[in-house]
């Protein structure tokens, strides 16, 4: 029997902040653009890589025009990439960055599949989504969610447009934000369905909370990686900056929590990520550096999360953060340091049979290494030797017993201890 190639869709998160908006120009500067922040970056201790510098077959580039979008479409399917998912920004009816996705609708010579998530968070000036610095805030009233409806109907309609049995897929970044959520997906559900003939799949952006997405209403969750806002304590580094606020954390570490994390019983997207360096946007006031990343782990990263998938049986889509994070640190594009080595990673991967992808991933005694050191430390009954008290270990879970009635029954690696 001819061995199967591997079946699974990388697609990679798109901002489309690299072209001049009035908004921007106002809060920011004139011409501001993401490479506003990218230039203005500084090492924040020795050895940092900071500036990061586009490679020079790309440059700055604007998305003023779709001329650099079709070229990033050839490259990312030359290399494995089989779509975007755009980040679309909609306030009540008010987009921002909307040009590049509507020049994308307009020209078919940007010939790759996507999608759209709606970052319905509020736009600010702290980079964060949150309630400081408020540029634009979101809002929602009894009009919003149809009006959302009417305004990405055209996006859903187009045949580019990623489906999963035929439904297109619509990410949704916060659902909890949402008033009346699981209300809100039925009349989402019934009104597109009514209007534009179009069965919904939607998926929300798994990042502040691991709520199976039936509470919602929605149909699956999407992993994202890095988790940042999640409590990372067993992968968190001394910070031997002399910047207080820095936060360092072991890229190794964190992506063994992926790869170690259990099937959560409903459908969930996989993530993997390149790397991640927030300087450009945070600068020394907060950034978030994730060291000891690699080209060779970054591979093996997305061996794991693409052989979790055809094991879950879930639809064979794996989501990369980022195409063009740049401000973040989190991209695929060509740079100036590493060349094209982490989109010859994705198409090697996507090469692969299932055999070879069984046999790329991280081995058993590296898996051993780092289930033992993501283990918690459980003193007060780790050191007891009382009769009343039990403790028993398995692979993935630990169990106390006081006086023969379960007291605690802990996963391992399970979000609540990540």
């Amino acid at each position: 029997m001819t061995d199967i190639k591997n079946p699974v869709q990388y697609i990679a998160y798109y901002l489309p902040q690299f072209h001049t908006i009035p908004e921007n120009d106002k809060f920011w500067g004139k011409g501001f653009t993401e490479w506003t922040n990218v230039k203005s970056a500084y090492p924040l201790f020795k050895g940092h890589e900071q500036p990061i510098v586009p490679h020079e077959d790309f440059g700055y580039y604007s998305l003023e025009t779709t001329d650099v979008m079709k070229r990033q479409a050839t490259l990312a399917k030359q290399n494995g990439v089989g779509g975007f998912m755009y980040y679309y920004y909609w306030f009540n009816g008010k987009t921002l960055l909307e040009k590049p996705l509507l020049n994308m609708l307009k020209d078919k010579e940007v010939d790759i599949p996507f999608c759209l998530c709606w970052a319905n968070h509020n736009w600010s000036k702290n980079w964060d989504g949150g309630n400081k610095e408020i540029i634009i805030a979101q809002t929602y009233d009894e009009n919003t969610f149809e009006k959302f409806i009417d305004d990405t109907s055209k996006y859903l309609l187009d045949e580019r447009y990623i489906r999963v049995d035929g439904k297109p897929m619509l990410i949704i970044y916060n659902p909890r934000e949402i008033p009346n959520i699981k209300e809100v997906a039925k009349t989402w559900r019934k009104y597109a369905k009514e209007k534009y003939g179009i069965d919904l799949y939607l998926v929300y952006f798994q990042h502040l909370e691991f709520t199976a997405p039936a509470e919602f209403g929605f149909d699956a969750a999407l992993e994202n990686a890095p988790n940042i806002r999640a409590r990372q304590r067993v992968c968190t580094l001394k910070n031997t900056t002399r910047y207080p606020k820095t936060y360092l954390i072991d890229y190794v570490t964190n992506v063994f929590q992926y790869v170690l994390s259990g099937n959560p019983g409903y459908t969930r997207f996989k993530c993997a990520y390149p790397k991640w360096d927030n300087t450009a946007r945070m600068k020394d006031k907060g950034a978030v550096i994730y060291l000891n990343s690699s080209v060779r782990l970054f591979k093996k990263f997305l061996v794991e999360m693409t052989n979790k998938t055809l094991a879950e049986g879930i639809p064979p889509f794996v989501f990369i953060n980022a195409w063009n994070e740049w401000a973040e640190g989190a991209y695929l594009e060509p740079d100036k340091k590493d060349g094209y080595a982490y989109l010859k990673a994705v198409k090697e991967t996507k090469k692969m049979t299932l055999s070879e992808l069984k046999r790329n991933g991280f081995s058993k005694d590296e898996k051993a290494k780092y289930r033992k050191k993501l283990l918690p430390k459980v003193l007060l009954f780790g050191s007891l030797k009382l009769p009343f008290v039990s403790m028993t270990r398995t692979d993935d879970t630990l169990t106390i017993k006081v006086c023969g009635i379960k007291l605690i029954k802990l996963s391992y690696f399970s979000e609540d201890y990540l």
